[in-house]
């Protein structure tokens, strides 16, 4: 599979290409280009190479990064690093042909240094990374007058609402949005570190021992829907106390797998409109419109299907049910 590895002027310019769209304001976009470079690096031209560009990748990120101001050089360290973790964990998957093991490996390797960076910006502004994400109870009371207010406008009508009533509103929504940020954050970079490693995946399906991997294949494993069911009780169980540490992990660690469930339901239902809607683009708009109205449905589809396998049903009448999970397989 590898070459004879050649290093030349041509490894600078991929990475420097890869990272061009932090000059646009798109730094996620960025990090994914590059882990997918260096990752493709390793595959085809070799680990010399590979470790060439992780090094440039830092180098130039931090150089691209300049262009946000003086501190700017600090945030293209960590994307620059972001990127070359979230190719190591792709690698590390890859090599082990055991496909959530690198996409665990590279959401870690995303998720950490956006936390020690986060931290650090916050601490030098004497916040704590709640306060730093999160607007305060004030700001989002404003927010909610300005967006009731152009409702009002649009609509031609006058509401009155009750500042205590407000307050009160405010309070909740910051509450709760401060204690879902762990899971938000886990989420985002489980996304970033799942397009990284199927752009990875679909170009390694060309090479004689490339990897198999659909997202209309992806399965909640039944231990998950196990783990969903304790956490469920111990989230009610704390309700009442959602400050506590038990109740807030609880609670985080429940979304983040529900999340997960979401996704395979998705892919659940990706499995079947696929048949019949050969475009993906158009699956994609669909799924879109509607997983926001049917978001729990996806959820109770995914944990049904980890027992009941859905995708051994035969679509039509006389045709043989798919593969029970061909997630993780070779070529051969």
């Amino acid at each position: 599979l590898m070459r004879n590895e050649k290093l030349n002027f041509g490894v600078i310019v991929r990475v420097f290409v890869s990272l061009i769209p932090i000059l646009l304001g798109m730094p996620t976009l960025a990090t994914i280009f590059c882990a997918y470079n260096i990752a493709m690096s390793f595959f085809i031209l070799g680990p010399v190479t590979a470790i060439v560009s992780a090094l440039c990748s830092i180098g130039i990120s931090m150089l691209l990064a300049t262009s946000y101001g003086p501190a700017g050089e600090i945030s293209g360290l960590v994307w620059g690093i972001q990127a070359v973790l979230a190719a190591a964990g792709c690698l590390q998957g890859l090599k082990k042909d055991r496909f959530y093991h690198g996409l665990c490996s590279a959401t870690l390797g995303i998720l950490a240094p956006q936390m020690i960076y986060t931290r650090y910006i916050a601490h030098g502004a004497g916040m704590s990374i709640a306060q730093m994400l999160v607007p305060n109870a004030e700001d989002i009371k404003l927010l909610i007058n300005e967006t009731v207010g152009r409702l009002q406008l649009e609509n031609q009508q006058s509401v009155q609402l009750d500042n205590v009533i407000l307050e009160k509103i405010a309070e909740q929504v910051s509450e709760i949005t401060t204690l879902l940020i762990p899971s938000a954050l886990i989420i985002a970079s489980m996304v970033i570190a799942y397009i990284t490693l199927w752009a990875v995946v679909a170009q390694m399906r060309k090479l004689p021992i490339g990897m198999i991997h659909s997202f209309s294949h992806i399965k909640v494993p039944r231990m998950c829907v196990a783990i969903i069911a304790v956490l469920i009780v111990i989230t009610l169980t704390v309700l009442a106390a959602l400050d506590t540490l038990t109740g807030m992990v609880a609670l985080n660690m429940l979304i983040v797998l529900l999340s997960m469930c979401f996704f395979a339901g998705i892919s659940l239902a990706d499995f079947y409109a696929r048949r019949f809607i050969p475009f993906r683009l158009v699956r994609v708009i669909i799924h879109v419109i509607i997983s926001l109205n049917a978001f729990p449905l996806y959820i109770l589809a995914a944990v049904i299907d980890s027992f009941a396998n859905f995708r051994k049903l035969p679509v039509t009448l006389g045709e043989k049910g798919g593969e029970a999970d061909e997630t993780e397989k070779r070529n051969v």
